[in-house]
């Protein structure tokens, strides 16, 4: 097929099996690859996630939900691994006891597929690219360490393999993801004086055509100065997400995070003068109601986000009460629930509305937007809305915001 829309069509039609995605970046890259290998199969997909307790009653109610309808559960993602991505039966049903009735019914997955994926085409107008895996750092308050286990990284030459591959099956965009993504090729996740990232990049942008990069969430201490020149590029989207937090020195210290406030403001700060045809857009995640964290810690944070975020994924602190426990679970002055929500809403409300500000500073501006099958439009800023004439999907084109 020349036509790529009538290509997606068809193939929309015919997905190899039905999929529930929670959780991250990682599990949306994985499991387009698990729906390819199981292509034959008579069931359902589950990538879970276990990054609070909350997210865990989520994947389990949905496996539940789903036993009702399916003959068989396909169940992937952190929920599924005990540690360094392993599966365990015993240690599964020991820990999600209320599965336990319907294991007969439940194949447990590992992250990856056994063998590599290939396909003949591309379900999606952007893709993830990982090229980075684990994570060293052992931060009080996450899970991550634990299930995705050290740092590890993808070669330059296969990454730029990867993204010319799917430029050639129509993927216009492309987002680089890792657990630790500025950390790719560093000895540790703790080691930040002179990143390779940027020079990566810039391999990246010299070796590949593909005409959007967008960078999905990066650790503020590996930002240095070397980095701005590089993401003025044009192809790379004036979209970022910066793994913030908090802004209280404080809490940034119990969390055992490796920069301070002052480097955060530094980062986004350098990032806003970048010289690009639209606003910039700043993401971050955010922790509300960290064990000590006083209403003075949360104000700080909150200034911080007034300022300078445009959009959040905020996370009540999550003890992990749920098996998988994190070290600041022990820790005393725990925040109560009542507490965090109320932090949680306030964030919101401030981001909410630069969110809206960012909006308005983009009307009436000439925007590079890319078509997704639902005619859907995404700005290179990463603003949606809702296209009022048909244009095919995966093509790129200039209009006015």
């Amino acid at each position: 097929f020349h036509n790529p829309e009538i290509l997606f069509l068809i193939l929309l039609s015919c997905l190899p099996m039905e999929v529930k995605i929670f959780g991250c970046r990682f599990n949306k890259y994985y499991a387009q690859k698990w729906a390819n290998f199981l292509i034959k199969k008579d069931g359902i997909l589950i990538a879970s996630c276990a990054v609070t307790d909350n997210a865990k009653r989520k994947f389990i109610k949905e496996v539940k939900q789903q036993i009702k309808k399916w003959k068989t559960v396909y169940l992937t993602g952190c929920g599924a691994f005990s540690k360094n991505w392993q599966i365990d039966q015993a240690w599964f049903y020991n820990t999600y006891k209320d599965l336990l009735p319907y294991q007969d019914k439940i194949i447990l997955l590992p992250e990856d597929t056994p063998e590599n994926v290939e396909t003949d085409f591309s379900l999606y107008t952007k893709w993830f690219v990982i090229v980075q895996l684990g994570c060293d750092s052992h931060c009080t308050f996450c899970i991550t360490v634990k299930k995705r286990w050290a740092h590890k990284n993808k070669p330059i030459q296969e990454v730029i393999d990867e993204i010319n591959n799917l430029y050639k099956k129509w993927v216009k965009e492309v987002v680089l993801t890792g657990i630790n993504l500025a950390a790719w090729w560093m000895p540790s996740t703790n080691t930040f004086p002179n990143p390779h990232f940027p020079k990566y990049l810039k391999q990246i942008l010299q070796n590949t055509d593909i005409p959007r990069i967008r960078i999905s969430s990066i650790g503020p201490e590996f930002v240095q100065d070397d980095w701005f020149e590089i993401l003025e590029n044009k192809r790379i989207l004036p979209y970022f997400h910066l793994s913030v937090q908090s802004a209280s020195d404080k809490i940034l210290k119990l969390m055992w995070r490796h920069y301070d406030k002052s480097q955060l403001i530094y980062v986004v700060e350098n990032l806003l003068k970048l010289k690009k045809d639209v606003p910039i857009n700043i993401w971050a995640d955010i922790i509300v109601g960290f064990p000590s964290e006083t209403q003075e810690d949360f104000q700080q944070t909150l200034e911080f986000a007034q300022k300078y975020i445009t959009k959040l994924h905020v996370f009540p602190f999550s003890p992990h009460q749920i098996w998988d426990t994190v070290p600041a679970s022990k820790f005393p002055n725990q925040v109560d629930l009542q507490t965090k929500k109320q932090r949680e809403h306030q964030l919101i409300e401030v981001c909410d509305k630069n969110y809206k500000k960012l909006i308005e500073a983009t009307k009436g501006l000439k925007v590079q937007v890319l078509i997704e099958s639902n005619n859907q439009w995404w700005t290179q800023n990463y603003l949606k809305f809702q296209a009022k004439t048909e244009v095919p999907s995966w093509s790129i084109i200039y209009t006015t915001f």
